[in-house]
């Protein structure tokens, strides 16, 4: 399991994905990431459709970055300016609060 950079949320809700990690799994802007959250923990996998099961799915934008949903946010105790750890196994990220 690799570990990049820790990242902070920005007041929006917004975390940049480090760019090593978006080229390593070929993230452009417009594409998806399925949230999936465990405990304290969020999983992100890059999916081609929208998926039907009520599954939350974020978008990565021009600059990197996603939106993590409040929802998604509060369910995990995350707050805007909380730093992240980002950790990369397979094709799967995986961020903590650091």
């Amino acid at each position: 399991m690799r570990q990049y950079d820790n990242r902070t949320i920005d007041e929006l809700g917004r975390l940049v994905l480090n760019r090593e990690l978006r080229t390593k799994l070929a993230l452009e802007a417009g594409s998806r990431l399925q949230v999936t959250c465990v405990d304290t923990i969020a999983i992100l996998q890059p999916t081609e459709t929208l998926t039907t099961t009520g599954d939350t799915v974020c978008k990565v934008d021009e600059l990197g970055r996603i939106l993590m949903p409040k929802k998604i946010r509060q369910a995990l105790g995350w707050n805007t300016l909380d730093e992240v750890s980002a950790f990369q196994t397979g094709n799967l990220i995986i961020l903590k609060s650091a």
